[in-house]
């Protein structure tokens, strides 16, 4: 049964998205921006930005239990302005609440343990699919489980347990989103696309009843790059074509699964082997050919502006733009984008 709902699954997403064209956008940080959210929106418009992602964290809208009202006042300016602009959001349902989890060393993101902490995340969900309604239309569930983990937990985070907990999670919360609205689209996994481990976890979590049949895409977090070493876009793209044969081959379905990047990045800093025009061929090989294997519905650049100014810090370095607002040379490759995709 679980493979049958699969194949139904793949054959009817492909005939509702396939038609589309492939999505190119960035990672942005609207609350720590320094400038207005229209500033913000100003700027990603100049670059023709069509999406962009970013967190909605639970634990800013509901601060005493089963009472939800609007997050950050920052945030919530921007995702109005940037959606009047055409600009579609893709908002990360995510991190724990302390009203139901406390973070520790052991579980520092407040990750769901429990069966009343799901539930009460899929409230979370279902609220905020209502607040915005038509604003949104792509959600993704959590960002990075594994990562979250800790480093006292990073054999647990891969484990059968984490991929059931986390199943529940995407189960239970994809449903609430869609009683509200079935046309929204729920991407999961936030995943390397060749880590050996990380893929046996999101095999397990897409092996589980109820998982396949609600979501809409797979989502990835690419980061093919060394400071020593060349940039090569074919190590980026070769395991993601692996990835796409490997769950055909493993449900056994003809379809395709939907893919979606919702990371890639380069830091362009100091001393590396690579050069920031070697970024922008780097992206521009990457975009093009995850657009022609036709089951890549997305890609976000992480991230837009740099978070900082020291050129030897790579956590500095992955935006488009300097903090300036000054474009590298990736940033022009952005703004004319669209013309190299179908």
């Amino acid at each position: 049964m679980r493979i049958l709902c699969f194949i139904f699954f793949m054959v009817f997403l492909a005939s509702k998205c396939y038609a589309e064209p492939m999505i190119v956008g960035v990672g942005v940080h609207p609350v720590t921006f320094n400038g207005t959210p229209d500033k913000l929106v100003e700027l990603l418009k100049d670059y023709n930005v069509e999406s962009i992602r970013t967190d909605y964290p639970w634990r800013n809208v509901e601060k005493a239990k089963n009472i939800f009202n609007p997050g950050n006042k920052k945030l919530e300016s921007f995702i109005d302005i940037v959606s009047a602009n055409g600009i579609k959001p893709v908002l990360i349902l995510d991190y724990g609440n302390p009203l139901y989890e406390k973070m520790s060393v052991n579980n520092p993101q407040g990750k769901p343990t429990s069966e009343a902490t799901i539930t009460a995340f899929a409230k979370y969900a279902e609220w905020t699919t209502k607040h915005f309604g038509n604003k949104v239309d792509t959600y993704e569930i959590w960002n990075e489980w594994i990562q979250g983990a800790g480093k006292l937990n990073r054999i647990d985070a891969v484990s059968e347990s984490s991929a059931q907990m986390y199943a529940k999670l995407v189960i239970k919360t994809c449903n609430a989103i869609k009683k509200i609205d079935k046309s929204k689209r729920i991407l999961i996994g936030s995943t390397s696309a060749y880590n050996p481990s990380e893929l046996r976890w999101l095999t397990m979590v897409l092996a589980q009843d109820g998982v396949l049949s609600c979501i809409d895409g797979i989502s990835l977090h690419i980061y093919g790059f060394s400071v020593n070493q060349k940039l090569s876009p074919q190590k980026t793209i070769l395991p993601v074509v692996m990835l796409q044969s490997y769950l055909r081959k493993k449900f056994n379905i003809k379809g395709n699964v939907p893919f979606y990047v919702t990371e890639i990045g380069v830091p362009s800093v100091d001393g590396s082997s690579y050069s920031e025009i070697d970024i922008k061929d780097y992206f521009t090989k990457v975009l093009t050919e995850f657009d022609k294997l036709g089951y890549v519905k997305g890609i976000w650049w992480y991230d837009f502006i740099d978070d900082g100014n020291d050129k030897r810090n790579k956590e500095h370095n992955f935006g488009i733009i300097t903090q300036e607002y000054q474009p590298k040379p990736i940033g022009n490759m952005v703004r004319d984008a669209k013309s190299l995709v179908k």
